[in-house]
C-alpha cells in the first residue's frame, strides 16, 4: 500500500494532457495533441503526436515553444493541418507527414 500525501505544486507539473485526436484517412495513424507546462519559462506548449494503431509506436510530430492544436488529416493522408499559436500570432500550418 502506498502513502497517502497531499498534491503539490510540482506534481501538477507533471501532468500532460492528450487532446485534438485525428484518425488518417486509411485508419492506420492517427495524430493527436499533447499539452504540458514549461515550469521555467511558466508558459503552456502544445505539440502534435502521431501514432500507429497497428503497431502502437509513437512519436513526437512538432517541437517547439507553440502551441499546436486541432490537427486534421488531408483527404489523401499526406498532410495533416493544423493550429499554431506562437507568441499570440495564430496561423493554419500544413505539414507533409512524410516530413
Amino acid at each position: 500500500m502506498r502513502d497517502k500525501r497531499k498534491i503539490k505544486i510540482e506534481d501538477l507539473l507533471l501532468i500532460k494532457e492528450v487532446g485534438n485526436i485525428s484518425i488518417s484517412p486509411d485508419g492506420r495513424k492517427c495524430v493527436f495533441t499533447v499539452k504540458e507546462i514549461d515550469k521555467e519559462k511558466n508558459k503552456y506548449f502544445s505539440h502534435l503526436h502521431i501514432l500507429d494503431l497497428n503497431t502502437r509506436e509513437y512519436f513526437q510530430f512538432t517541437y517547439g515553444e507553440v502551441f499546436d492544436s486541432f490537427p486534421k488529416w488531408s483527404k489523401d493522408g499526406k498532410n495533416i493541418f493544423f493550429i499554431r499559436n506562437k507568441e499570440n500570432d495564430i496561423q493554419i500550418w500544413k505539414i507533409r507527414v512524410d516530413g
